[in-house]
């Protein structure tokens, strides 16, 4: 339940053990299928580390990460992140590689206050910087802290409450300094259209905010069956400043989200079904100091169910799971200045299937094969002062959610236990392709290989 609602009091669980892991991870992605700010193609490498740790009363979750990113053929981004949400980002009219390196933190506990009721809080750090290694050399450091704390109130023996939240502290700082031949020049984008440029010797830019989550949830499990529902809603407020010697607001950005969800369980861990349905809302609103007024507006909305079933046989030794999620989802943007709009209505689905097996005492293998389909069933474009911006990254952004696209893929992974110890190793590899319809083209193909062992 921890792993649906984030309420760290419910990760108070007596009948987990405690138990360590430690894992690599190498993926690469490339394909033309992509947003216009999102690289050619990415390796990133991962190494973490972590653990559960019960001591008296209370329960311990840590867990530490590195990440390092290798992107490709990036063009058009100056920012850590040019689709987090925040329209106030750097552009500048060239390309290049980017070598990022990026740190995740995370400490957690909780803890029995009274025989019914259980607390605990949750910290996450994140900090990160990241710089294109040709000229110009845009670099950013971003440093992201959150606390979330919770508590669950156990009703009756099979009824619970709880209650959470999360305040999330942010900051990016960019830089840009450079000598070249080459007339580059650097936008500033304050819209989904609106920019200024010129060329451009050094610059400071500086993105802070706070966010807010809140959720509540109410839990119902009995022998045979487990009832979950939830709902919690976010804002996070920022202030872009710009500037060397003295830095001046260019612009604040408000972004608003909801999420419901039902998740229902019927059966055990040898024959079951469930059903689970996720709602998810995002709006964000961009005011421009220039314009003294909202400048441009988002919204998402996204609906999707979850259908599964699941038998194990042979003493645990062999196991089917079967899943089937379709999926809605729209999007639209708006900018004022240069008259854009445009909407996407989406709708798909994938299916697959999880096959695990004991082929020897020692030795088990998982199968999970997967396909789907996604197809724009409604969309629409306009713009009345079409410019550069327009064309370079609103246009095909609309392009790239209005795609019809087919995907596929799996992971076959390998488990050993070597010996009579809780010692496992599992190795698994995974590819993921998305192709769009002929008349469109396109592909993205991602292939992952994961080595995690627990102890």
């Amino acid at each position: 339940m921890y792993s649906y609602t984030g309420n760290m009091a419910a990760f108070l669980n007596r009948n987990r053990p405690d138990i360590g892991f430690a894992s690599a991870q190498a993926g690469f992605v490339s394909g033309d299928f992509k947003r216009p700010m999102e690289a050619s193609s990415s390796s990133a490498y991962t190494l973490a580390t972590g653990g559960i740790k019960t001591i008296g009363r209370y329960r311990f979750l840590a867990d530490f990460s590195y990440r390092k990113t290798y992107d490709k053929r990036l063009a058009w981004s100056a920012v850590q992140d040019p689709y987090e949400g925040n329209p106030f980002i750097w552009a500048d009219s060239s390309s290049g590689d980017w070598d990022r390196d990026h740190i995740y933190a995370t400490a957690g506990m909780a803890t029995l206050l009274r025989p019914s009721l259980r607390a605990g809080i949750k910290a996450d750090y994140n900090t990160g910087s990241g710089a294109r290694t040709s000229e110009p050399k845009p670099f950013y450091r971003i440093r992201n802290i959150s606390l979330a704390p919770g508590l669950v109130w156990n009703i009756t023996p099979s009824d619970e409450l709880g209650v959470d939240g999360v305040v999330t502290f942010l900051q990016e700082e960019n830089e840009i300094g450079f000598y070249s031949k080459s007339n580059v020049l650097l936008y500033r984008l304050r819209g989904y259209g609106t920019f200024s440029r010129s060329p451009f010797v050094s610059g400071e830019r500086r993105r802070r905010g706070t966010g807010w989550e809140g959720g509540l949830h109410y839990r119902r499990s009995r022998e045979k069956y487990d009832l979950l529902v939830s709902a919690g809603v976010s804002q996070r407020n920022e202030d872009v400043f710009e500037g060397v010697a003295r830095k001046q607001v260019t612009g604040y950005y408000t972004g608003t989200g909801f999420k419901g969800l039902l998740h229902f369980s019927l059966g055990d861990v040898h024959r079951g079904k469930a059903i689970r349905i996720l709602y998810t809302r995002r709006n964000g609103y961009a005011d421009d100091v220039v314009f003294n007024a909202e400048s441009a507006s988002y919204a998402s909305y996204s609906v999707e169910l979850n259908l599964a079933a699941w038998t194990t046989a042979g003493q645990g030794r062999r196991s089917i799971k079967w899943d089937i999620t379709p999926s809605l989802g729209y999007i639209a943007g708006s900018d004022h200045a240069t008259g854009m709009r445009f909407t996407a209505a989406a709708g798909g689905g994938t299916a697959g299937v999880t096959w695990r097996r004991q082929l020897t005492e020692r030795l088990r293998i998982r199968i999970q094969p997967f396909a789907g389909y996604f197809a724009a069933m409604d969309h629409s474009f306009s713009v009345r002062n079409d410019q550069v911006i327009i064309q370079e990254l609103v246009r095909p952004d609309y392009d790239y959610f209005s795609r019809r696209y087919a995907k596929g893929g799996g992971i076959l992974g390998l488990e050993v236990t070597p010996g009579k110890t809780r010692l496992i190793h599992s190795v698994s590899f995974r590819s993921d392709i998305r192709r769009a319809e002929k008349k469109q083209s396109g592909s993205r193909t991602l292939l992952q290989i994961n080595y995690l062992t627990y102890f």
